[in-house]
């Protein structure tokens, strides 16, 4: 500067303030500085971007450590080298040696303060439109945090539907899907309400991130950056952001739906949308009940099916937003009639045992909301849709293969007969054609099966519907007596008690009947004293 002094002079005297929109934690190169680094660029720039990608460590670290120097006294005229620079710069960021990553992120943030984003996206965006790899993201994410709010406001649609694109968002990469969220995050940081204009495509970047994520931190990353874009959009609540965007999000998987497949990401994005949206989903609900209608027919992916079924179960039927919802009758019915039922009918193979426990496992929250009057199946009219083919099915697979869904089957049947008996559609055939396979169950190999046909079997006699006549149904009654008490002399002591409750329960209802049947087998069972005890409780009724 001193040796060109009078070349200089005018730049000195009247230039003499930084630009507005410089890094605050550097100090500006003098002009003779900058001056002699843009006579030389043209000759530095090809030789260094080479040297990045040396197969030498120390050769890397100098040359990353030179390319932000070079930037720094370039200026805005690294704009004319920026393409050679970013090829360099690409393939250094995923070098190895932590250091030369760093540097090349410091250099990135330094292109983001001297050159304008309508230049930086016309070279970095084409670039990565047909596969973007995480180190072009981690340098797009960098310039993103040095630009300045005023010009890259203008930018922020095209940057938005580009992240946006499945081809940028559908990751399962877990370095990738980090700086896909430093991209969101580092936009929101610079442009702050700004954001508001591609709120919505944030939103699908960042829920599209959470439902592809295979690692916890990823998860937590993409909750934190939800939780910067309900600041940007002043929202109460993540809910209250979940209902903002999640009807055209819906929409969209609505048109391929049909389509997915196991490996469907659309798959995986949209069970990320009922786990995390919350209260938001009771405003959807006829949308997503479309959506499940086709993804969960009998012909698709078994394992598609098994995977929805569990996140329908634990994150939507069961949710007491949905009891809350003013169309949650509409849905439960249409979830049962046209998802459930279908896939409890019996077919071949270990895939479809488990898609039937599912399957009834939701049918079982379904139920959930029947212990009240308010219920969506209290209404007679709903109820006998389902009545008898559910009946039928769920008969069925009290027979089934699979432990847990013999269990669950009785369950669901406890909850269902509380329905019919508050829509007054309780009758004695039902109990008829009910009990004789659920007495059955007694015989079961299984422990827990046997205390849940009890239950179920209390839950049938106690009370009887109004159309139950005592004379026709004796030799019901006789049947069921005697079964029963044969397992009141069961090995299993505990068994043995909760038979003991339960023949109480059930012997209300006919006592004289089972006082006959006691006195008979009290001389030949080994449990005299549960005998001795069930009879004195029944003389105790009597009397009464």
């Amino acid at each position: 500067m001193q040796e060109n002094e009078n070349e200089f002079k005018d730049q000195v005297d009247f230039l003499i303030d930084d630009p507005v929109h410089y890094p605050p934690f550097e100090t500006r190169p003098n002009i003779g500085c900058r001056t002699l680094v843009n006579r030389h660029l043209c000759k530095i720039v090809p030789a260094l971007v080479r040297e990045l990608d040396d197969w030498l460590m120390d050769i890397r670290l100098k040359a990353s450590q030179l390319l932000y120097s070079l930037i720094l006294n370039a200026e805005v005229y690294i704009t004319l080298h920026l393409e050679k620079i970013l090829d360099g710069m690409y393939r250094a960021s995923n070098d190895e040696d932590v250091r030369v990553v760093n540097n090349v992120e410091k250099a990135a943030e330094l292109i983001g303060y001297f050159v304008p984003p309508d230049t930086y996206c016309k070279l970095v965006l084409p670039t990565m439109e047909d596969s973007a790899t995480a180190g072009q993201l981690r340098v797009f994410a960098a310039i993103l945090k040095g630009s300045d709010r005023s010009t890259l406001k203008e930018k922020l649609t095209d940057i938005g539907n580009f992240l946006k694109s499945a081809e940028i968002c559908w990751s399962k990469e877990t370095a990738y899907q980090i700086q896909l969220l430093s991209c969101c995050s580092n936009l929101m940081v610079v442009c702050e309400q700004d954001c508001k204009m591609i709120g919505y495509q944030l939103f699908v970047v960042i829920i599209s991130v959470l439902g592809l994520a295979t690692e916890e931190f990823v998860t937590k990353e993409a909750l934190g950056c939800f939780h910067m874009l309900q600041s940007v959009e002043t929202c109460t609540s993540l809910q209250n952001l979940f209902e903002k965007y999640l009807q055209p999000v819906l929409q969209e998987f609505q048109v391929s739906a049909d389509s997915w497949s196991l490996c469907s990401p659309e798959r995986f994005i949209f069970e990320a949308l009922l786990i995390y949206a919350g209260s938001a989903i009771r405003l959807h609900l006829q949308i997503i009940s479309e959506i499940l209608v086709t993804c969960l027919k009998p012909e698709k992916d078994p394992e598609v099916r098994l995977k929805m079924f569990i996140i329908l179960s634990s994150n939507v039927v069961a949710t007491e937003e949905l009891k809350c919802a003013h169309d949650s009758g509409p849905f439960l019915i249409k979830l049962v009639k046209d998802v459930i039922i279908p896939n409890l009918v019996w077919r071949a193979g270990r895939t479809s045992e488990a898609i039937r426990t599912a399957a009834v496992s939701c049918l079982y929250s379904a139920f959930k909301h029947s212990i009240d009057s308010s219920s969506p199946f209290a209404d007679p009219t709903v109820i006998s849709i389902v009545t008898e083919p559910l009946v039928t099915l769920l008969l069925t697979l009290v027979e089934d293969s699979s432990k847990k869904t013999r269990i669950i089957a009785c369950q669901s049947l406890c909850r269902m007969i509380r329905l019919l008996r508050i829509t007054g559609l309780y009758t004695a055939d039902l109990v008829h054609h009910v009990y004789p396979v659920v007495l059955k169950r007694l015989d079961d190999v299984s422990d827990d099966v046997r205390v849940a046909a009890v239950a179920t079997l209390v839950k049938l006699f106690k009370p009887l519907p109004a159309d139950y006549c005592m004379e026709i149904s004796f030799g019901h009654l006789d049947a069921l007596f005697s079964t029963m008490l044969i397992h009141l002399d069961d090995p299993d002591l505990g068994f043995q008690h909760t038979m003991l409750d339960a023949l109480k329960e059930i012997g209300e209802v006919n006592p004289k009947i089972l006082l006959e049947k006691v006195g008979i087998c009290t001389v030949k069972f080994c449990n005299a004293e549960g005998c001795r005890e069930l009879t004195g409780y029944i003389e105790r009724l009597l009397d009464n």
